[in-house]
C-alpha cells in the first residue's frame, strides 16, 4: 500500500514536471527563435568567409574538385609550364574565363574595336602590311593632301612653308601616324595660329592708338609734321629698306612703328636729315614736287574763290596758315620745289 502511494506520488510529480516543461518550453521557445542563427561570436551572421562549417564544407568541396579535374592544376596545363605564359594567366580564376577573354579579344579584333601592335623590330614586309592595313600612306608628303580644318576649309601650304609640313608629315610616317591623327594635329596647329594672329593683331590695334594718343599729346601741333618726316625717310631708303622697317615687329609681335619710343627716335633722325621733310607727306620721295602741288591747290582757291580763302572760318584759317608753312618750306629749298 505504502509502495503504491510512492508510485502514485512518482507519477504524479512527473506529470507535473512534464506540464511544467511544456510551459518552460513554450516560453523558452520564443527566445530560442530569435536567437536561431547566432552564432557564438554574438550574434554575426557567418558568410563563405567564415570557418563555421568549414571543415565539412571543405572536405566536400575538396572532393568535388579532385572528381572534376583529378588535382590537375590547370595553369600548368595550359602554358606548359612557362614562366611568362603563366603570369599573362595568373589574373584568370579559371580555364573557362581564360577562354572567354580570348573569344573577347578575337570578337574586338574581327569588328575593328582591337588592331594589333606594330612589334620595335618589325621587318620592313612587316611594316607595309601594318601600314596598309591601318589606311597609312606609303609616302609621308600623302598626309598632307585634301587636309580638311576645323573650320571646314581645306589646308593650302604656302611655298615657303612646304619644307616645315614635309619635315613634320616625315616625322609622323616614323611614328606610324593615321592620316586622321595627322589631320587633327594640323587642323589644331592652324587653329592656334589663327588665334594667335587674331591676338597679335588686336594688340597692335590697341598699341596704334595709344602710340597716337601719346604722340600727340607730347607733340601737339608737329605731330602730322614728324609723322611726315617719318614717311619721307623711309620712302627715301634704298633697297626697299623703308618696306623692312614698316612690316619689322619685335619679340611680341608688335610692329615697330607702334612703338612711340620708336616713332620719336625716327622723328629726329628725319628731322636731321631733312628740316623740310616735315611739312609734306613726299610724293614718291620728291618732298619739293609735293610742296609745290600742294602750294598750287591753295592758290588756285585763293584765285578763283577769295572769299573761301579770306573767310573767317576754320577751313578759311587752315588753308592760309598751310599756305604760310608751304611757302616757308620752299624757300629753305631755295625755291626749287616746282
Amino acid at each position: 500500500m505504502a509502495e503504491e502511494q510512492g508510485a502514485g506520488g512518482a507519477d504524479a510529480g512527473a506529470a507535473a514536471g512534464a506540464g511544467a516543461d511544456k510551459g518552460a518550453q513554450g516560453d523558452a521557445g520564443k527566445g530560442a527563435a530569435a536567437d536561431a542563427g547566432k552564432g557564438a561570436d554574438g550574434g554575426k551572421q557567418a558568410t563563405l568567409l567564415d570557418d563555421k562549417g568549414a571543415a565539412g564544407a571543405d572536405a566536400g568541396g575538396a572532393g568535388k574538385a579532385a572528381d572534376g579535374d583529378k588535382g590537375v592544376d590547370w595553369r600548368n596545363v595550359m602554358t606548359g609550364g612557362d614562366a611568362k605564359r603563366l603570369g599573362a594567366i595568373q589574373k584568370y580564376t579559371s580555364a573557362t574565363a581564360v577562354v572567354d577573354a580570348l573569344l573577347e579579344s578575337r570578337k574586338a579584333i574581327s569588328e575593328g574595336k582591337m588592331k594589333p601592335t606594330l612589334a620595335a623590330d618589325a621587318t620592313p614586309e612587316q611594316i607595309a602590311a601594318y601600314r596598309k592595313d591601318n589606311g597609312i600612306p606609303e609616302k609621308s608628303e600623302e598626309y598632307l593632301k585634301d587636309v580638311k580644318l576645323a573650320d571646314g576649309t581645306t589646308l593650302v601650304i604656302g611655298e615657303n612653308d612646304k619644307a616645315l609640313y614635309g619635315k613634320f608629315a616625315e616625322e609622323m610616317h616614323k611614328i606610324n601616324a593615321t592620316p586622321a591623327q595627322v589631320h587633327t594635329a594640323l587642323s589644331a596647329y592652324q587653329a592656334i595660329v589663327a588665334q594667335q594672329a587674331d591676338q597679335i593683331f588686336e594688340q597692335n590695334e590697341q598699341a596704334r592708338l595709344n602710340g597716337t594718343e601719346a604722340l600727340m599729346s607730347e607733340w601737339g601741333n608737329e605731330f602730322r609734321g614728324n609723322k611726315n618726316a617719318i614717311k619721307n625717310m623711309l620712302a627715301k631708303m634704298p633697297d626697299g629698306v623703308g618696306g623692312m622697317l614698316e612690316s619689322a615687329r619685335d619679340q611680341n609681335g608688335l610692329l615697330l612703328l607702334n612703338n612711340p619710343t620708336v616713332l620719336k627716335a625716327l622723328a629726329q633722325v628725319a628731322r636731321d636729315l631733312d628740316p623740310n621733310a616735315t611739312v609734306v607727306e613726299a610724293s614718291g620721295g620728291d618732298v619739293g614736287k609735293s610742296i609745290s602741288d600742294e602750294l598750287s591747290q591753295i592758290q588756285t582757291v585763293l584765285r578763283t574763290k577769295p572769299e573761301e580763302y579770306w573767310a573767317r572760318t576754320p577751313q578759311g584759317e587752315k588753308m592760309r596758315l598751310r599756305m604760310g608753312e608751304l611757302l616757308a618750306a620752299q624757300a629753305r629749298m631755295g625755291g626749287k620745289a616746282a
